[in-house]
């Protein structure tokens, strides 16, 4: 089962990238001026890649589960709550790999369309095309006679001139740059971030609570057999009355309008990356496809959020439990410590809704800010970024050695998705061999979209683009493009 979850997770990895190049082409080719088409792909883009994270979140609490087993552990009731919870994990990939072929022929499908509509040899701007074909001679204009020609005191001057009154596009991009108003802006958008997500975070223990007192009252009514439960079918039919009854009391008002608020930090990151990219590049105009980019985000976090989001990775765990203990016969001062466990949180780890939406929410703003970061870093040609945020305690060696490194060029990328840097090793990182990449790096990752997912899940890193001029000439330097 692990390996069809693996190579589920490989192959719609590899299309998620594909409906992302494909969306930069339609780009390409049309200047952004073509939203309709880029809409539908990046609609099949978030709907794969939604399913990839829930695939590999599965796969890692799976994995997690095997690990504490194998090391053993002294406590025999915890030691099968480990085995409930593998268990429980294991069935449900079935269920979530049905649901991702769906998003696969999604996928699929709309690939097929652009690809026939975008062919591959179409990848250039169209003024390309005709920069590269000779102007014909209109016969109507006479030639133009020709000038003197200049003698080389005068040519001199006039090239000079030339390079003063014309930059290059590196120069266009990077002449309007002011260091510590682009500094200040990154650090208002790494904290508007990590204040919506801490705003949010607020009410779920007491909501987490709510459920756990609302589950209480359910399973005292199930029918009971010497303090054991009994697989009657009043009990079956609970299990499906509880997602119902969880659902009214998780998905409350006050959730709803946190939900909300959390929602209206998509507007304010987009604001303060448009305040950003004004410091980096004279006369910025934001592309109108990052409106789309940011809308598809927020249909995407509410849905993670409420009824669909929480049903898959809360409360099917409730089911799962009391299923486990009704159709063996479960004790039921264990129930509850398992669904207290479960639901609550013990000591060294969350409860299942904080563990899920500290991570939903965290991912949300942080990717929405990296995607919108790399669409304008493709529109406006920057190659140097600066990898930014604050170290904690759980942070990775991967994003310690990126903070520590500062500076990267988009050539470096693939050297750093394989670790191949020296901070890296002085950090002590160390590559996953089931995905071949630094630990806790998201499945699939490569140089194309590291920008986007860069240390991995609940990564509260940016990787912000910077002009070149922002990059020491001793860094500078040492890149040989």
């Amino acid at each position: 089962m692990s390996d069809i979850l693996q190579d589920t997770i490989t192959r719609l990895s590899v299309l998620r990238d594909k409906l992302q190049a494909k969306a930069d082409q339609i780009r390409s080719v049309n200047g952004y001026k073509n939203d309709g088409d880029v809409i539908e792909v990046i609609d099949a883009w978030y709907l794969v890649k939604n399913r990839v994270e829930a695939l590999s979140s599965l796969q890692t609490s799976i994995e997690i589960a095997r690990e504490n087993l194998e090391k053993g552990i002294p406590d025999p009731d915890i030691e099968q709550r480990v085995k409930d919870r593998l268990q429980r994990d294991l069935d449900q990939v079935a269920g979530t790999i049905k649901g991702s072929k769906r998003a696969e022929n999604a996928g699929n499908k709309v690939l097929k369309e652009y690809d026939e509509k975008y062919p591959n040899d179409r990848s250039r701007k169209p003024d390309a095309a005709k920069q590269d074909t000779p102007a014909e001679k209109q016969p109507d204009q006479p030639e133009k006679p020709a000038k003197p020609e200049k003698q080389p005191h005068q040519q001199a001057d006039s090239e000079a001139k030339k390079q003063d009154a014309q930059p290059n596009e590196d120069q266009k991009s990077t002449d309007s740059f002011n260091s510590a108003k682009g500094q200040e802006t990154i650090d208002e958008l790494l904290s508007t971030i990590q204040k919506a997500v801490d705003s949010f975070q607020e009410a779920i223990p007491a909501i987490q609570q709510d459920a756990y007192n609302e589950i209480v009252r359910l399973v005292k009514e199930l029918d009971l057999k010497n303090g054991r439960l009994s697989a009657t079918v009043k009990n079956v039919k609970a299990i499906g009355q509880l997602r119902a009854d969880l659902e009214k009391v998780i998905i409350s008002d006050p959730y709803v309008k946190k939900v909300e608020e959390f929602a209206d930090a998509f507007a304010a990151v987009a604001k303060l990356q448009n305040k950003y990219f004004s410091t980096v590049a004279a006369e910025f105009t934001p592309p109108k496809v990052l409106e789309v980019v940011k809308t598809q985000a927020i249909e995407a976090t509410i849905d993670g959020l409420t009824a669909a989001g929480l049903h898959a990775s809360v409360m099917s765990g409730v089911q799962d439990i009391l299923r486990t203990n009704i159709t063996t016969g479960g004790d039921f001062p264990q129930l509850m410590s398992q669904m207290r466990d479960y639901i609550v949180g013990t000591p060294g780890m969350g409860g299942a809704m904080v563990r899920y939406t500290q991570q939903i929410t965290t991912d949300a703003l942080n990717q929405f800010s990296a995607q919108y970061n790399q669409v304008v870093t493709d529109d406006l040609g920057l190659e140097w970024f600066q990898y930014v945020g604050s170290l904690i305690k759980t942070s990775r060696p991967l994003c310690k050695a990126l903070i520590q490194k500062k500076y990267v060029h988009k050539s470096e990328f693939e050297a750093v998705i394989e670790g191949d840097f020296p901070e890296f090793k002085e950090q002590g990182g160390k590559i996953d061999k089931r995905t071949n990449l630094p630990q806790g790096m998201i499945p699939g990752t490569n140089k194309y979209n590291f920008p986007i997912y860069r240390g991995g899940y609940n990564c509260g890193h940016q990787l912000i683009a910077v002009a070149t001029s922002a990059v020491p000439p001793m860094v500078r330097t040492k890149i040989t493009i």
